[in-house]
C-alpha cells in the first residue's frame, strides 16, 4: 500500500508473491474456523482458510488502485504458480487430474486474470488459446509500447487475444519440466534425463512422459490414454520435444551464478535452497531442528560483479529466529581463498571479511561440531564494503 502511495504518479512495476496458500499453513483462525465447523480437517481448513485471506487482500488492492485513481490504467494480473496442493486430493481441482507437482494439468494448469480498462483489457472475456508463463514477459512489453530488447524470446505476446486486436499467436506447443523430483536417488535437476516427468502441451493433445497421449478436449481429466490409437500423434509430439529438449540442454553443464556486489541489491542473501548439490535442504522441516540434522552441505554458484572488500555473514538461521549456531567452528572458501574461525558460544552469526576480484567463482561455507560434524550454513550475507 505504501509502495502504491509513492509511486501513485509515475509509471511503476509491483509484484506480489505471497507465501499463501501454502505450507506452514500458518493463518488467522477466523479464517479457518468456518472451514473447521463445516467438518473440513486440517491442514485443508487453513489452506482454503489461506486462500480467503489471500482474496480479501486482493480485494484490497483492488480498492486501493480504485482511490488513487490508478484503477483504469494500471494492468492488472493474478496468477498462481503450481496447481493445487492441499485442496486437490478432496477433489477441489476443476476435475483435473493431479496436483502440484504433477506434469498432468492438475499440476501446471492455472488460473490468468488480466484487467487494465484503459487498454481495453476485461470484460469478462475467456480466452481458451494455450498459453504458459514464457508469454507473459512479451505480452506486458507489448501492452505497455516498451520496445524488447534484441533477445529470442521462448514465449509470444498474447496482447492481440486480449485486446481483440491484431493477430493473434500462431498455435505452438509447450513443455513442462519438472525437474525437482528424485529418480533412483538422484535429483532430476542434477542429471536431467529427456521425458522423465515431462508433458508436450497443445491446444488438443497432452502427451505425458513421452509415452501417454490425451486428447485434452474430449478427456480433461485425462484418464484415457489413447497411445495406441494415435501412434503418430505420439511420434509427432515426441519430435518436437526432441528438439526442445536439444535447444534447453545446450547450456546443461554451465552453473547460474548469483550476483553478489550489485550496488542494487546489497546484501545479497544466499540460501541453501540455491546450493549446487545432490540434495539441499529445500524444505522447512530440514531448517527447524538444525541440531538434528539433516547434515547437509554444498555450495554456491556467484558471480563477483565487482572487486574489491567484502563481508560474509554466516548464519545456520536467518537472524529473525535468533537461532546459535550449531557449532564450535566456522569456515568459508570463495574460489581459492580460505578462512576460519572459532564460534563464540551463543553466536547467531559470524562474519568474514575478504577482497574478492571480479568474475565467476563458487563459495562454500559451513559449521563444524566438537565431534567433527559439519554441516554447511544454510544462510549467508553478502556485502560490498568497497
Amino acid at each position: 500500500m505504501r509502495f502504491l502511495d509513492d509511486s501513485r504518479h509515475g509509471p511503476f512495476f509491483l509484484l506480489v508473491a505471497t507465501n499463501a496458500p501454502h505450507a506452514p499453513y500458518w493463518v488467522e483462525d477466523r479464517y479457518r474456523r468456518p472451514y473447521a465447523d463445516l467438518g473440513v480437517e486440517e491442514p485443508r481448513a487453513s489452506f482454503y482458510g489461506m486462500i480467503e485471506n489471500v482474496d480479501e487482500n486482493f480485494g484490497r488492492l483492488r480498492a486501493k488502485l480504485k482511490e488513487l485513481d490508478l484503477e483504469r490504467d494500471t494492468i492488472l494480473v493474478f496468477l498462481t504458480d503450481n496447481g493445487s496442493s492441499a485442496g486437490w486430493r478432496s477433489g477441489h481441482n476443476a476435475a483435473m487430474r493431479a496436483g502440484k507437482g504433477s506434469n498432468y494439468d492438475g499440476g501446471h494448469r492455472v488460473p490468468l486474470f488480466v484487467r487494465w480498462p484503459a487498454g481495453g483489457v476485461g470484460g469478462g472475456r475467456d480466452v481458451g488459446q494455450l498459453s504458459a508463463h514464457i508469454d507473459l514477459l512479451p505480452t506486458l512489453l507489448e501492452l505497455t509500447g516498451i520496445q524488447p530488447p534484441a533477445v529470442d524470446f521462448d514465449g509470444a505476446s498474447l496482447a492481440p487475444l486480449l485486446t481483440g486486436r491484431g493477430s493473434a499467436p500462431a498455435s505452438r506447443p509447450h513443455f513442462v519440466q519438472h525437474q525437482q523430483v528424485q529418480r533412483d536417488g538422484t535429483l532430476q535437476m542434477e542429471s536431467p534425463r529427456p521425458f522423465y516427468h515431462s508433458a508436450v502441451l497443445t491446444q488438443r493433445w497432452r502427451l505425458v512422459n513421452g509415452k501417454q497421449l490425451y486428447d485434452i478436449a474430449q478427456d480433461p481429466g485425462q484418464r484415457h490414454d489413447l497411445s495406441g490409437e494415435h501412434p503418430n500423434r505420439v511420434s509427432e509430439l515426441r519430435g518436437l520435444y526432441e528438439l526442445w529438449w536439444r535447444d534447453v540442454t545446450k547450456r546443461l553443464e554451465e552453473y547460474t551464478e548469483i550476483p553478489i556486489g550489485v550496488e542494487s541489491e546489497d546484501p545479497v542473501r544466499l540460501t541453501s535452497f540455491d546450493w549446487y548439490t545432490g540434495g539441499p535442504p529445500n524444505q522447512r522441516v530440514m531448517l527447524e531442528a538444525p541440531t538434528e540434522g539433516p547434515w547437509a552441505d554444498g555450495f554456491w554458484a556467484i558471480d563477483v560483479v565487482r572487486s574489491g572488500r567484502y563481508r560474509v555473514t554466516l548464519m545456520e538461521l536467518p537472524p529473525e529466529a535468533q537461532h546459535p549456531i550449531n557449532g564450535s567452528s566456522a569456515d568459508l572458501r570463495i574460489g581459492s581463498r580460505r578462512q576460519s574461525r572459532q564460534v563464540p558460544r551463543g553466536a547467531i552469526s559470524i562474519a568474514f571479511e575478504l577482497d574478492l576480484d571480479r568474475g565467476k567463482t563458487t563459495m562454500r561455507a559451513g559449521f563444524t561440531t566438537p565431534d567433527g560434524l559439519r554441516r554447511g550454513a544454510y544462510f549467508a550475507y553478502v556485502r560490498w564494503l568497497g
